[in-house]
């Protein structure tokens, strides 16, 4: 009985060596990357009421968010719903991306997204939140951008100057033509 016990030991632990011996042949073991954090923020003032100019921010983007994963995306996508999606679709057949989850929806006054956007492939958390503020003559809009993860410096300081082009040229223009 006790060289049976002893035999299964031997037995599980020669495969455990083993199983271990080939997975280390599929791998070239685990890659570290140094955590970083970053916070930008944004405001611009418009011309509309804070409902619409959130409703510019929101909804069908596809005329002023120019930056897309596929050459020419049938849709892009903010859908202004706790649990609504910024999407884009690719085609008729329904493929596409997820580009963030909407966490918080209040109309005319906050929209709060997080998720990778342009980032996908990456472990990094990123968190969108815009405030609609109402303003003599309009709306100011504040946005805030907090990134985590595996991300650096110069990753970052992308990511600010994509959101002044989203922000403050391409949503700007895409609100004067309302």
């Amino acid at each position: 009985m006790l060289i049976g016990k002893y035999l299964s030991h031997l037995l599980v632990g020669g495969l455990m060596l083993a199983l271990g011996a080939g997975l280390n042949s599929f791998s070239d073991g685990p890659k570290s990357f140094k955590p970083e954090g970053f916070i930008f923020e944004k405001e611009l003032e418009v011309a509309l009421s804070p409902e619409e100019a959130f409703d510019a921010f929101t909804g069908d983007v596809t005329s002023w968010w120019d930056h897309h994963m596929s050459e020419a995306p049938l849709r892009m996508e903010i859908e202004a719903r706790p649990g609504g999606k910024f999407i884009e679709i690719f085609d008729e057949a329904g493929n596409g991306v997820v580009h963030a989850d909407v966490t918080h929806a209040n109309r005319g006054e906050k929209l709060v997204m997080r998720g990778p956007l342009g980032l996908h492939g990456t472990a990094i958390d990123l968190v969108q939140n815009v405030d609609f503020e109402k303003v003599e003559g309009g709306t100011r809009i504040r946005a805030s951008f907090h990134l985590a993860g595996e991300i650096d410096e110069q990753v970052a300081a992308i990511v600010s100057s994509v959101w002044d082009h989203f922000l403050l040229e391409q949503y700007a223009e895409h609100v004067k033509s309302m």
